[in-house]
């Protein structure tokens, strides 16, 4: 359906049974929604307002003031700051947490989720203690990839977007029919539950407070925006009961004061944020592989075997087996297609997790490890099958443990890894197909210089540019090493001629050097 007055392709669930029923004009939920007396008030008087309610509230702020002068809004300095210097304190009492919440709103949902109903309940009531704050949210989130539509998506490379957006709705469509069913005292609609958990997704604190780890929205620091390089960091200081944010380096008169959001790929903040950045190494794209493994000869079997039922590797965040365990996504995995979200090899850091090792890039290396017992002659199956039934005995009640993601499979010999190289070579060229170098290039440019920076074009231009910039790394790659190859048919030169290229140097000193011993 589309909206009359934002003109977005929507879905059924943004416009009301009334609306549903017009044939011509029709204005979804968000913009009756926006365009109510909600939003009466401007943001220079709400922003006083805020002010003027948490000094009242003896709340601490230092020489900070609120400003869209970027496009955006966010929080500036109004003199010089010195480095470790503490800029805002927020009381315990100012912040909205399960230690501020009220018992009617069911302990049973997750902190988040109680946080967007509490906000909802309170947004109606001009008298709520909270209401200065709640005040200051945006009410329009159109620049949010929730609200606008899936005609959009269809521009990107692969199905990462599309995918997580997908599975963010439904998510929230089924939570949000379970909140129904608790006839809470909250009069909302679809669109007030997804503008309510995009705000405190979106604004979220997690810090330890009194002993516990909380979630919390914190008035004032949450308008702090995100850059790689900070200008501050924050805690809770559990001797004062107050929220407090401190630079991290001096700041110059009208700097803006940054907060960091972490290291996300470009699909989180989008999903997540509703921006993106420009330059992104943390960036990641979707591979899918299909096993060509017909028949039921004794290699086959050994394959299937040891490739496993894990048919998704993933970072956990894109929510893809929610697609397929609801049948929302079934084409491609009822197919046998494997997928992994892959990224650069820049970043080896491997940290320990319950135990066990993980690095960054384990689903990129799950990826080549899977692609080399998929390539794998029968002399080498029986090979890996020794290599990994070394590393992790087989739980005989689940012969499905063995799978790469578990274990880093090293290069098998020459010939596999070169194989291998070839089928990623020729997947990555056919994913690549309709977007030649020049393209990207012409890409790059109009997202620079063509695109109204912010906009959907800007925003979706910058996607299709991460997601090509991994696409052409790992062509390139694979091009590289059997180019030299078929040069010199030398391992040691070609360890030579790529272990110190930027682009070739994390796989030929984590993989290919394993061929030199």
């Amino acid at each position: 359906m589309i909206c009359s007055t934002c003109d977005r392709i929507l879905y059924k669930w943004d416009f009301s049974s009334t609306q549903k029923k017009k044939k011509k004009i029709r204005r979804c939920l968000w913009c009756i929604y926006t365009n109510s007396e909600y939003q009466q008030l401007s943001s220079i008087e709400t922003n006083k307002l805020l002010f003027k309610w948490l000094k009242n509230q003896k709340a601490i702020i230092g020489p900070v003031f609120l400003d869209t002068k970027y496009g955006y809004r966010g929080l500036f300095c109004n003199k010089t700051i010195i480095k470790k210097s503490t800029l805002i304190e927020i009381p315990l009492s100012c912040m909205i947490n399960n230690f501020t919440l009220p018992d009617e709103i069911p302990v049973i949902l997750e902190d988040q989720t109680r946080i967007a109903l509490f906000i909802l309940k309170e947004s109606k009531n001009k008298q709520s203690y909270w209401y200065d704050y709640i005040n200051t949210l945006p009410k329009d989130l159109s620049h949010h990839p929730l609200f606008w539509g899936p005609k959009y998506f269809s521009q990107c490379v692969t199905g990462l977007i599309p995918d997580m957006i997908q599975a963010r709705m439904s998510i929230l469509k089924d939570e949000y029919i379970r909140i129904k069913k608790l006839s809470l005292d909250i009069d909302m609609n679809f669109i007030d539950f997804v503008w309510a958990k995009t705000i405190v997704v979106s604004r979220v604190f997690s810090s330890v407070i009194n002993g516990k780890k909380t979630a919390s929205i914190v008035p004032l620091i949450d308008m702090c925006n995100h850059s790689i390089n900070p200008t501050t960091s924050w805690n809770f200081d559990n001797s004062k009961n107050t929220f407090q944010l401190h630079t991290t380096k001096p700041l110059l008169k009208n700097s803006e004061i940054t907060d960091s959001y972490g290291l996300k790929c470009n699909s989180r903040f989008f999903v997540s944020y509703g921006f993106v950045l420009e330059e992104n190494t943390e960036n990641t794209t979707i591979i899918q592989i299909k096993p060509d493994l017909i028949g039921d000869c004794q290699a086959n079997i050994l394959k299937k075997f040891l490739l496993g039922k894990t048919y998704c590797y993933d970072e956990g965040f894109c929510n893809y087996t929610y697609l397929v365990q609801n049948k929302l996504e079934k084409e491609k995995y009822k197919d046998g297609y494997y997928r992994f979200q892959i990224r650069k090899l820049e970043n080896l850091e491997q940290h320990y997790i319950d135990g066990s090792k993980y690095t960054i890039n384990q689903c990129t290396r799950s990826m080549f490890s899977f692609l080399r017992i998929m390539v794998a002659t029968e002399s080498e199956l029986v090979y890996i099958y020794e290599q990994l039934k070394e590393k992790l005995p087989i739980d005989k009640n689940n012969i499905y443990r063995i799978i790469p993601m578990i274990i880093d499979l090293k290069p098998v010999s020459i010939s596999n890894e070169l194989n291998v190289l070839k089928y990623l070579y020729r997947l990555t060229t056919s994913m690549l197909d309709d977007y030649s170098y020049n393209d990207f290039i012409n890409e790059e440019m109009k997202s620079k210089s063509v695109y109204t920076r912010y906009s959907k074009k800007h925003t979706i231009s910058v996607l299709r540019i991460g997601e090509m910039k991994i696409l052409f790394w790992l062509r390139d790659l694979c091009n590289n090493v059997i180019s030299i190859w078929d040069e010199y048919e030398n391992v040691h030169k070609v360890h030579r001629l790529l272990n110190k290229q930027p682009n070739t140097s994390n796989y030929i000193n984590l993989y290919w050097y394993c061929l030199c011993k």
